[in-house]
């Protein structure tokens, strides 16, 4: 039985969609049972395994690289090339950038919330002003009247 166009393209990208799946699936496996081999740390944290551990995991679960790449990560993997998965410095690096944005985030935050306090004061300062004195605002549409 002959299968039309648009059925072997779906046909196709399930089986894509279901490999894919079950690449990821072994992936975590294979790390879980890489975490289980490892003593655990002293602060009770989880035992990260490093990049260069991760990679060789990766590509032991799509079968190694093939044509000079590994399937995932498109770059020739060898010893002197990029890791699919940040160094631990630089993830380190990346982590304090973060926690300084936060901490700008939440000083840039309390200096919104405080100018937007001032600006309500301000707001039911002039609400005052132009029920008590309104000549001090006709004065004003006066001048602006006058200019044009």
């Amino acid at each position: 039985m002959k299968m039309g166009g648009k059925n072997a393209l779906l046909l196709m990208s399930t089986k894509i969609r279901i490999g894919r799946k079950i690449r990821t699936e072994e992936f975590q496996k294979s790390i879980e049972e890489w975490r289980q081999t490892q003593p655990t740390s002293e602060d009770g944290t989880i035992v990260q395994p490093s990049p260069e551990e991760l990679n060789n995991m990766w590509a032991t679960v799509v079968g190694g690289p093939k044509k000079g790449r590994t399937y995932g990560t498109g770059v020739v993997q060898s010893s002197s090339s990029p890791s699919l998965f940040p160094s631990s410095s630089s993830t380190l690096q990346t982590m304090e950038e973060m926690e300084a944005m936060k901490k700008q985030i939440v000083e840039l935050m309390q200096k919104c919330a405080a100018n937007d306090a001032k600006f309500a004061k301000f707001d039911k300062l002039e609400e005052l002003v132009k029920k008590h004195m309104p000549q001090v605002f006709q004065d004003e549409e006066d001048n602006e009247s006058d200019d044009n």
